[in-house]
């Protein structure tokens, strides 16, 4: 017995325009055609979404330029609603800024009003069995656009970037206007940081967010009343309980500063817990310590032990990274001890920069 040929199955367009005389260009040269079947036209976005449903095109034809919902915002609410309905833009406009936006809407091609019958059957074709529709020279004009989107986006980043670093710079001064009486010791252990960190893990510093960290480490100190951090002469025990609570304080004032996590947040946290497990707030030992804070826990020693206090001239270098030795492995991590030995050219040029000290001999 010999079965009838089927017939191919047809291809279903819809049509989205709100000029009728398209909707009719569009009419007259798919109709006769045996590969397509018109089963819609709508005159606008909210229009075609109501006849979706019902006709089930393969291939929605939706003009860009339409009153009330653009066929932009149409576009991307088919690509959401029906991500297996290929959507081909159909308009005038050739600027890259449309084509740009229509196919991170989620259109599949793009074809201009102006093209030749044959040439845009062909590239419905083309569309139905699943290439994407952009001609050479609309794609060249997007190439194009996105070379200049991207450009736009670094120099906001980079704009974006200096905002952060310039709030973050502001709040350590007003800090040190607050609590330093060593004179820029915020920069100065960021700096000490920095390079240690640079010796002894250099993928550290891939994440910005560990330098803010560094800089803003007493943040918390902001909370500590005025009589406990301006106090001549040694805390007692319950205004050293309260002074234990600036790491948490200042975990808390960072946390709202996504840009700030996670490492500026850990460094603020843990700076003053101790290898040994002996520091606070929460008694970490070993690799429990953020590295950062690791890091930071021995430029904050180093800047402390050799900066002038009114009670006490600084410590020679020699002394202090003799200190810094001898607590390596209790107070502090050896590895991070070992680094900050191995970067002293470094740490005592840094620490000659400062105008307030002698030339280190």
């Amino acid at each position: 017995m010999v079965l009838p040929e089927q017939s191919p199955v047809k291809v279903r367009v819809l049509v989205v325009d709100d000029v009728p005389q398209f909707r009719v260009l569009v009419r007259e040269i798919l109709e006769p055609h045996p590969d397509f079947e018109l089963v819609g036209e709508a005159a606008g976005g909210p229009e075609a979404l109501e006849m979706i449903g019902t006709c089930q095109p393969n291939l929605v034809l939706m003009d860009v330029d339409m009153p009330g919902l653009s066929g932009i915002m149409a576009t991307r609410i088919i690509a959401d609603r029906y991500p297996e309905m290929r959507v081909i833009a159909w308009t005038t406009h050739e600027e890259p800024k449309f084509i740009t936006e229509m196919i991170a809407a989620g259109a599949f091609g793009y074809l201009l009003k102006g093209i030749a019958a044959d040439d845009f059957v062909e590239a419905l074709q083309w569309a139905a069995k699943g290439q994407s529709v952009l001609s050479r020279d609309l794609t060249s004009a997007v190439m194009t656009e996105l070379g200049r989107l991207y450009r736009h986006a670094e120099q906001r980043a980079e704009e974006l970037h200096t905002s952060y670093l310039s709030t973050v710079q502001s709040l350590a001064a007003a800090l040190e206007t607050k609590d330093d009486q060593t004179g820029n010791h915020a920069k100065r252990v960021q700096d000490y940081a920095t390079i240690i960190a640079r010796s002894f893990l250099p993928e550290l510093l891939e994440e910005e967010s560990i330098v803010f960290g560094f800089l803003l480490h007493d943040v918390g100190k902001i909370g500590i009343p005025e009589q406990i951090l301006m106090k001549p002469g040694p805390l007692d025990e319950s205004e050293w309980a309260i002074m234990k609570q600036h790491p948490v304080m200042g975990s808390k004032i960072l946390e709202p500063a996504r840009f700030l996590h996670p490492h500026a947040i850990n460094v603020v946290m843990a700076h003053h817990e101790r290898w040994d497990g002996e520091g606070y707030p929460n008694r970490l030992a070993g690799e429990d310590v953020p590295v950062g804070a690791r890091v930071f826990a021995v430029a904050d020693a180093f800047d402390a032990m050799t900066s002038d206090r009114p009670y006490r001239k600084g410590l020679p270098v020699e002394v202090a990274m003799d200190e810094i030795t001898r607590h390596s492995g209790s107070q502090f991590d050896p590895d991070v001890v070992s680094a900050f030995l191995a970067a002293e050219a470094q740490i005592l040029q840094r620490l000659n920069q400062d105008s307030r000290r002698s030339p280190v001999q």
